[in-house]
């Protein structure tokens, strides 16, 4: 067994360690000083002259030619077995490879309690309280400990020599120190290291120079990355015949990271490994890196723009799915071409990058790079195109990031200006400005001035014969037409989007006509929705699209209080409440905090409920009308109910969360959320008369989908265990709801629980 990984990652601890808990199963154990053993064939016969049992070689790669010596001593001694660490594997037909990773980046904004127990976070702090430091690891200081730890790739001996400053530095002063100063200068020489490893970065070295002369040129030229990217970047930019087999022996020496995400593979350099790569390049020379970063730049340009063109033809999903992975290196272009005055440019990343900021939660900074690009565009070096769908993303972003009315409704001359600019080019273009321009009104408390330029939008989709974006314009005609208090024509319009989207197999489409079924009060012309909350969130996860989910979760949270399950009302509200802290996107946590405060008041906490209202009143000018009106109407009848129960309590509890910073006020409703989805919740279901007779039967195949749902399984994946596409699946789950009378999966696990056989559960 071969235990491979980075200099410093604890390959040689944890043979220790598995020494230690099979030493007695054995009947020898060996040891082997490689610092003894660098002559040739010295390796070999030690090897072969050890007693039968385990034999422990640490740091073989040092060896000279270990891996012909070791296929030889374990030919000639097949009793024995090896136990090695090495820098990367030796290729050997009875090896068995372990690669040991470093610990994984631990999440800032998660509550002081999980970040305590993550592994890179309890080693920084163990080693700052052995050094003599006792309250290293203090909640507030955690975040700081957290980014260190990330900045360090969570490598174990990085973040022991990091911890090892606490004695003269805080934690919130090392992440600074790391922010703006190579971290070789921060960390400094380990203590107790042999010669040969005279520092970290030395060892960094050292496995570059096990490498052929490409492999080495390759890795210096990944530099030219932030973040992680595909093979065909490499290509691209990197250039060269050898990308696949010279990546290959990089990720093999753990240089260079792999990642399997949206569908494909992408590679990137460990952060220590990345500024001794950076070191290496500039030692090249500036012609090679300016070469580099013109070709950098020239590959994110048609990223975003490829990104831009698949959201333009109704793939959201798709261009989320071509610039989320590489939006670090995107960010680092944009930068650059706003840097140079290159409009063009930066046109194209922003508009290919902010359907992703939009998913995600913009904050502030997306807005300001949105005024910079403006500005560069208006020089006319921009075609009126780009500068009309410009300026409506423009718009947009500041909506979702506004805290007044004023500030929104302030917006509309400049969305006037983009809609006046697109007519002039019409087409595809005006649709998309137009589409932008309805959802800036979903922050507004008048949207008189919008409800035209959606019909619009909704006349030229069918002039276009564009049926992915008439399904959004119907989706918004209803959403308008619900806000107003018109529940039959919400109903139609609604209605006839989800049947489009149903029809155009398009799960992206379909979330938000369910999702506006869901809000809409039952009336004669409301058909009851197929897809229940929970599938509609789970739907919307498994796509990426962080917007929808934003207001579906709270919609999911209002169904769940209004079944009687406060703790599973408190489960959707903590959901949205970390996602919009992990985002960063403050704009998206007031409607979270609104349904909370409903939630509280529903299980009896009266002046936490006053308390959560106060903390939603900051957010309230852009939050109540991007709400469902029936939930406003319970907010404020809470509102009103709590004054009266509570009198002068109602007051002071309202002034306490009113009065705590945004980020406080955050922290202290996902602690509470928290602990109340953690209660014991109402069965769901529970008081409803259930027959184990159907009136109707499942079929085989429904049952077969059913029991899926109860073991856990998304969508996805029983469209792979079953080996159907995922609009059948939701076909059947719908039929499985309406048969068995159900509105969610939750609601259709807990029948199944119920009715199946004791043998089946």
């Amino acid at each position: 067994m071969t235990l491979t990984g980075l200099p410093g990652v604890g390959k040689s601890r944890l043979a220790q360690d598995v020494l230690a808990v099979v030493r007695s199963d054995l009947a020898a154990v060996t040891v082997l000083d490689t610092g003894a053993l660098e002559g040739h064939g010295l390796l070999g016969e030690a090897v072969t002259a050890a007693p039968p049992g385990l034999v422990l070689i640490d740091d073989a790669h040092r060896l000279e030619d270990a891996p012909t010596i070791l296929a030889g001593a374990l030919a000639e001694r097949p009793d024995l077995r090896l136990l090695v660490t090495s820098r990367t594997r030796f290729r050997l037909a009875q090896e068995y490879v372990v690669r040991v990773e470093p610990f994984p980046d631990p999440d800032p904004s998660a509550p002081p309690e999980v970040l305590a127990t993550h592994p890179a976070v309890q080693l920084f702090v163990d080693v700052g309280t052995a050094a003599g430091i006792q309250d290293v690891g203090r909640p507030e200081q955690l975040p700081h400990i957290a980014r260190i730890c990330a900045r360090l790739g969570g490598l174990p001996l990085a973040i022991e020599l990091a911890a090892a400053r606490v004695a003269a530095f805080s934690p919130s002063t090392l992440e600074a120190l790391l922010d703006r100063s190579p971290a070789s200068s921060v960390l400094g020489r380990p203590p107790d290291r042999a010669s040969a490893d005279p520092d970290l970065f030395g060892a960094i070295a050292w496995s570059e120079s096990l490498l052929r002369p490409s492999q080495a040129k390759r890795l210096h030229e990944l530099a030219i990355f932030e973040g992680a990217v595909p093979v065909e970047a490499i290509e691209r930019v990197c250039r060269g015949d050898d990308v696949v087999e010279g990546i290959s022996a990089l990720v093999d020496a753990h240089l260079v990271k792999t990642s399997h995400r949206y569908g494909s593979s992408h590679f990137s350099l460990h952060p220590l490994v990345r500024e001794h790569a950076a070191r290496r390049l500039a030692e090249q020379g500036s012609q090679l890196l300016d070469e580099l970063t013109v070709r950098h730049d020239r590959w994110a340009v048609a990223v975003a723009a490829s990104a831009a063109r698949l959201d333009a033809a109704g793939r959201p999903t798709a261009a989320l799915q071509c610039v989320q992975p590489v939006e670090t290196d995107l960010t680092v272009a944009l930068a650059r071409a706003l840097e140079a005055h290159d409009a063009a440019s930066a046109t194209s990343l922003i508009l290919g990058m902010a359907p992703s900021w939009l998913s995600r939660g913009p904050q502030l900074t997306h807005r300001a790079m949105a005024d910079r690009v403006l500005r560069l565009a208006t020089s006319g070096s921009v075609p009126a195109a780009q500068r009309a769908e410009l300026l409506a993303w423009r718009c947009l972003l500041a909506a979702e990031v506004a805290h007044r009315e004023d500030e929104v409704h302030a917006l509309l001359p400049a969305i006037d200006e983009a809609v006046v600019v697109a007519r002039q080019v019409g087409g595809d273009t005006l649709l998309r400005v137009l589409a932008l321009a309805v959802l800036v009104s979903r922050v507004m408390h008048h949207r008189e001035a919008i409800e035209p330029l959606c019909a619009e939008g909704l006349t030229l989709a069918r002039e276009l014969g564009d049926e992915a974006a008439l399904s959004r314009f119907e989706s918004w005609t209803g959403m308008l037409a619900h806000q107003r208090g018109d529940l039959a024509e919400a109903a139609r319009f609604t209605s006839s989007a989800y049947d489009r989207a149903r029809h155009l197999d398009d799960p992206a489409l379909v979330l938000v006509p369910a999702g506006s079924l869901l809000a809409i009060p039952s009336c004669g012309e409301v058909q009851e929705p197929r897809l229940g909350a929970e599938d509609l969130v789970d739907l919307a996860r498994e796509l990426g699209d962080g917007r929808v989910l934003a207001w579906l979760r709270p919609v999911a949270s209002v169904l769940a209080l209004n079944e009687g399950d406060p703790s599973r009302a408190a489960g959707h509200a903590y959901d949205a409440l970390v996602a919009a802290r992990s985002a960063g996107a403050s704009g998206r946590v007031g409607i979270a905090l609104v349904c909370l405060s409903l939630v509280a008041e529903a299980h009896g906490d009266a002046e936490q409920a006053a308390k959560l209202h106060g903390m939603a009143a900051p957010h309230l000018p852009v939050t109540l009308p991007s709400m469902p009106p029936t939930t406003v109407r319970s907010y404020q009848h809470s509102r009103s109910t709590l004054r009266d129960r509570l009198g002068h309590r109602f007051d002071e509890a309202f002034a306490a969360g009113s009065s705590l910073p945004p980020i406080r006020a955050t922290e202290e409703a996902i602690g509470y959320a928290r602990a109340l989805a953690a209660t014991s919740a109402r069965p769901p279901g529970a008081g409803r008369p259930l027959s184990d007779q159907l009136a109707e039967p499942l079929t085989a195949r429904e049952e077969e989908v059913l029991s899926s749902l109860a073991a856990g399984g998304t969508n996805k994946e029983i469209s792979c265990a079953l080996g159907i596409a995922v609009k059948t699946v939701m076909h059947h789950t719908s039929s499985i709801y309406r048969k068995l009378g159900v509105r969610s999966r939750a609601q259709a696990v807990a029948w199944h629980l119920r009715h199946s056989q004791p043998s089946q559960r």
